[in-house]
């Protein structure tokens, strides 16, 4: 038994990348750049084939796995939390073009500096639930303050016994965004054709 805090932690693995490329036309240049980044939670484990049994005299809180073949019992003196896993990613695009353009319209001709620009940026985050299960046996979570349970991942084969001074299941949802933008300018002369 643990007289203080017992705290089951997820930890957090980073990846990132960028870059940006610059062609060089004839009095033009193109530059693009990209970029992506994400973040994903790995949880601890504890699991046995027999019983599992976790006391804390204070608060308890779990992002991970804990798992047994028999009786499951995490109990808690104060607060329990079962906290969900959380991955992002995100992802960001753009190319300029800009320089001397030549070309037709409508039944003339146009010459002048032409700069165009497009934009894309996606995001999303994605939760996954905890998971405190027993293949063979009940499971108990009991705390002697609030129970939270952040994304449901309780499982039992037997029985299932949550209690707390107050107990309560939280959905988290996964959001996923995107966006896209596009502009251009020119300036210079535009003029007819003729027979």
């Amino acid at each position: 038994m643990a007289t203080g805090n017992v705290n089951l932690n997820a930890v957090t693995d980073s990846q990132s990348s960028y870059t940006r490329t610059v062609e060089h036309g004839f009095l033009n240049r193109t530059t693009t750049t990209s970029s992506e980044s994400s973040t994903d939670q790995v949880g601890s484990t504890v699991a046995a084939n027999d019983n599992v049994t976790m006391v804390s005299g204070r608060d308890m809180s779990v992002a991970g796995t804990v798992a047994g073949g028999g009786n499951v019992t995490l109990q808690a003196g104060g607060t329990f939390t079962e906290n969900a896993l959380k991955d992002t990613a995100q992802s960001a695009y753009s190319q300029e073009k800009s320089g001397l353009f030549v070309g037709t319209s409508g039944a003339g001709f146009e010459v002048g500096f032409g700069k165009s620009r497009q934009t894309a940026n996606d995001s999303s985050t994605t939760w996954t639930s905890s998971e405190i299960g027993s293949t063979g046996g009940d499971v108990t979570v009991a705390a002697g303050g609030p129970v939270t349970i952040n994304v449901s991942g309780l499982e039992a084969a037997k029985d299932l016994n949550v209690s707390g001074s107050s107990v309560s299941f939280n959905a988290l949802s996964n959001v996923a965004k995107d966006s896209q933008t596009s502009d251009s300018s020119f300036i210079g002369l535009k003029a007819g054709l003729s027979d």
